[in-house]
């Protein structure tokens, strides 16, 4: 028991990578002989991609009648964030614009329709469809 711990702590200290790593990178030699993982603070970048998100959309909203490709160019840039830092975007963004194509699916740019609980959404630009179930009114 002791030579393993004396074995761990010379690998630790002479710099040899730790075998039991999911990546093999060096791990902080302090919070191994402790025991404790650190982690960073998320919650503020989390925050600020969602926001960045939505106010690209608001852009994008704001500029699709005069500008499509401006506003195509914002949601690529919001897919971008949400790709770069890992954080998913939400589905009422999502639902926002196509999937095949990357254009924002205003009323002008997409046709919906209902059918059997399945809401079909086309694009206009490249007739792409996205299907998305939902739950039908019972009266």
């Amino acid at each position: 028991m002791e030579s393993d711990v004396a074995a761990i702590e010379s690998d630790i200290l002479t710099g040899y990578r730790n075998r039991f790593s999911r990546r093999n990178k060096f791990i902080d030699p302090v919070a191994t002989v402790l025991g404790v993982r650190r982690r960073k603070d998320n919650h503020r970048s989390r925050d600020l991609a969602l926001q960045r998100m939505e106010r690209l959309f608001v852009l994008a909203e704001e500029a699709h009648r005069l500008h499509p490709e401006r506003s195509k160019r914002y949601v690529q840039i919001a897919r971008r964030i949400s790709t770069r830092t890992r954080v998913r975007m939400p589905r009422s963004l999502k639902r926002l614009y196509c999937r095949h194509c990357g254009s924002y699916l205003s009323p002008e740019n997409s046709r919906v329709r209902l059918s059997e609980g399945v809401m079909v959404t086309t694009c206009i630009f490249c007739n792409g469809q996205m299907r998305r179930p939902y739950k039908p009114r019972r009266e």
